[in-house]
């Protein structure tokens, strides 16, 4: 591999490590078959791989990769034990009405990005570490050489100033009635 080759599957091998069991997940919604589940993740990532000089890397790009190779399996396999007698169009219909409704989420976390880039510059700060760097509190505090106390207060103001931004926005609702309906 030259160098160019080697920066792209460092790039696509942590794609995998982080996307890997939600992915899963996901498609174990459609297709209760756990071991199908995998191969049609492992499908999925090959085919992102073949065709990475097509299209921009993106999550919704995996998903909406992984969505269709799901498809494509329970057509396959529409007289497999798992959907005997159930017409497959149902199914299909069932995943482009969930992907509907994960975009509309996608849309609001997009909302909600862009708000927090509003936010004060040390609570945004701390906030992206503590939601998008999933790190703890305790971690934060020491990166930051602030007190534990100091990072909660800093969460706390941005977690309620989201909430009032989504709430004048008439989003607060529509979150947890997709969220109540999402698998």
């Amino acid at each position: 591999m030259n160098r160019s080759e080697n920066s792209d599957y460092s790039v696509y091998e942590g794609l995998f490590i982080q996307n890997y069991e939600s992915l899963c997940s996901f498609i174990y919604s459609y297709v209760p078959d756990i071991d199908a589940a995998k191969d049609i993740v492992q499908d999925t990532f090959v085919a992102l791989w073949q065709n990475k000089d097509k299209y921009q890397l993106t999550n919704t790009l995996l998903y909406a990769i992984a969505k269709n190779k799901a498809i494509d399996y329970i057509r396959a396999n529409h007289q497999t034990k798992i959907l005997k007698g159930v017409p497959v169009d149902i199914f299909t219909d069932l995943l482009q009405t969930n992907q509907d409704e994960e975009s509309d989420l996608r849309e609001i976390t997009e909302e909600i990005w862009k708000y927090v880039e509003t936010l004060p510059p040390q609570c945004k700060r701390i906030f992206i570490l503590s939601r998008f760097s999933n790190l703890k509190n305790k971690e934060i505090a020491e990166q930051l050489e602030i007190s534990v106390k100091a990072v909660e207060k800093q969460i706390t103001k941005a977690l309620s100033s989201i909430r009032t931004f989504l709430l004048e926005k008439g989003m607060f609702l529509l979150i947890i009635l997709i969220s109540t309906f999402l698998r």
